[in-house]
């Protein structure tokens, strides 16, 4: 590890202390992270970025794995995707430090355009020169006139070792001119700037460049998501900021992100976070939860093979008198005279569902409606 860029980092944290654990830089896109505690789960979307760790440890759940990353290590993401990330080794006498900079995708392009006529060499081992360039930047943080001048070309000398490195590759695919990754990245951009707004897939697809289908091929590779489920994240997780950061009423968060309706802000709020928002902001009150990311990963699950048929089931015999929603799509209302199932009716095949699903299906793995009327009518997961 570099250690005049650490002394430099701790240096600049400590006359920012008072900014909180997260401080801002007058350089775009670079933020500094100081903690002297734990923290619990954070749930982001983040956009391509690169991480060093400085001191500390801190555990990231990202494509279904966990990465655990201690001090001197070096974290790259080339796409928009969800991330749980838990500060695992922090303390007063070693506190968690890490140095995160926005990739400019538009920057990426430019450099590689340059050495295109270039015959193509193997990836180095550029971490010493990248260090240093990261470590001249912080130093000139605290000397506006400088960074003024030289910003820019610390900026461009950062990118350029992170091209020649090992990551080189995954960040030539993302900033390819005519690459499906750049296409979405421009819709990935509108839908971060305007989340709280609905947005129609033919409007999210034609920024793209793309037909519909195609447009939700390629971006849900991209970010592991669909379109609709990348803006309910992005508002749910504003949403959290703003619940746990003051105490407007959860009604007003609500519409403020862009519902319309508070019940179906709190049922997504729940399937997310795992509590309701009334709970969360009471629990955060009293102190973060002390989770892991390993322990929240049954929340981006699919449910198990005997939960799915035990939702078949309560699909096919919905209450009467209700509407049932599946994936996005209305049933209509059930029918008596069809001899459809009612709470009173075939009591025991719905107290054996409930069993087997209650015996078979570990309590980390069940989704969270089944979780909740395990002695119920079971009602469809809505994931």
């Amino acid at each position: 590890m570099n250690k005049a860029l650490v002394d430099a980092t701790r240096h600049y944290c400590q006359r920012h202390a008072n900014s909180g654990p997260l401080i801002s830089t007058p350089v775009p896109g670079l933020i500094l992270l100081r903690r002297t505690s734990p923290a619990a789960v954070d749930h982001a979307i983040v956009q391509p970025l690169l991480c060093l760790v400085l001191e500390g440890s801190k555990e990231v759940d990202i494509d279904q794995r966990t990465e655990r990353y201690n001090a001197g290590d070096l974290m790259l993401v080339a796409r928009n995707t969800p991330t749980l990330t838990r500060i695992a080794g922090a303390s007063v006498a070693t506190p968690y430090m890490s140095i995160a900079l926005d990739l400019n995708i538009s920057l990426l392009g430019e450099l590689i355009e340059l050495h295109r006529g270039a015959p193509a060499s193997p990836p180095q081992d550029t971490r010493a020169p990248l260090l240093d360039a990261i470590r001249r930047l912080i130093t000139l943080l605290d000397q506006p006139s400088s960074l003024e001048v030289l910003n820019t070309g610390l900026l461009r000398e950062i990118h350029h070792w992170l091209l020649l490195g090992p990551e080189g590759p995954q960040l030539r695919e993302l900033a390819q001119a005519d690459g499906h990754a750049l296409r979405i990245a421009r819709a990935v951009k509108l839908l971060r700037s305007d989340y709280r707004n609905p947005l129609s897939i033919n409007t999210l697809a034609a920024t793209a460049g793309m037909s519909r289908s195609a447009f939700h091929q390629h971006f849900r590779a991209q970010t592991s998501l669909t379109p609709l489920q990348f803006q309910k994240h992005l508002r749910l997780i504003d949403a959290r900021s703003q619940l746990l950061g003051r105490g407007t009423a959860i009604s007003a968060i609500a519409f403020a992100v862009g519902y319309e309706s508070t019940s179906q802000f709190s049922r997504e709020y729940r399937r997310l976070f795992g509590l309701s928002p009334a709970q969360d902001r009471k629990a955060n009150a009293s102190g973060p939860a002390k989770t892991t990311a390993s322990s929240h990963r049954a929340l981006w699950r699919a449910p198990s093979r005997i939960c799915q048929q035990a939702h078949k089931l309560a699909w096919r015999f919905p209450p009467v008198g209700t509407t049932t929603q599946y994936n996005g799509s209305k049933r209509p209302q059930a029918d008596p005279a069809e001899g459809t199932f009612r709470r009173d009716q075939q009591p025991q095949r719905r107290a054996e569902i409930s069993h087997n699903h209650e015996q078979t299906t570990p309590a980390a793995r069940r989704c969270r409606p089944c979780r909740r009327h395990a002695t119920a009518l079971l009602r469809p997961c809505r994931q």
